[in-house]
């Protein structure tokens, strides 16, 4: 039988190596163990691109790591807008489990794939 194929998306830029190694031990796995795949919402994207995405006054705010291990404060209108297509993206890539490493943001996702929203976790 073949394991399990991973999907992980973080809402900063990947590799996440404080997330994704801490999911797979959860899961009392080793890396390697399983295919695990990284998707960040901010993947491709050049630092300075990014930083002109900081939040409007009243707006949400979620706070990210990028590949360089530097933080940054988004706008989460920025952060959905390239969520959803993601999403939708990685919904028909054949994983057999999509899991949404990141709370707050507050909204549910259609999906045909099985989905974990950690957002969803925390409130049950």
């Amino acid at each position: 039988m073949m394991p399990a194929r991973l999907a992980f998306v973080t809402v900063g830029q990947t590799p996440r190596a404080d997330v994704v190694p801490e999911m797979l031990a959860l899961l009392e796995a080793t890396p390697g163990e399983l295919p695990v795949e990284e998707f960040g919402v901010l993947d491709g994207l050049p630092e300075a691109e990014i930083r002109a995405h900081l939040p409007a006054p009243r707006q949400g705010r979620l706070y990210t790591r990028l590949a360089s291990g530097a933080s940054v404060v988004l706008g989460s209108g920025f952060v959905l807008r390239r969520l959803e297509p993601l999403l939708e993206e990685l919904d028909g890539r054949g994983s057999d489990l999509i899991v949404l490493a990141r709370t707050s943001i507050f909204r549910p996702f259609r999906m045909h794939t099985p989905f974990i929203h950690a957002q969803d976790v925390v409130d049950a």
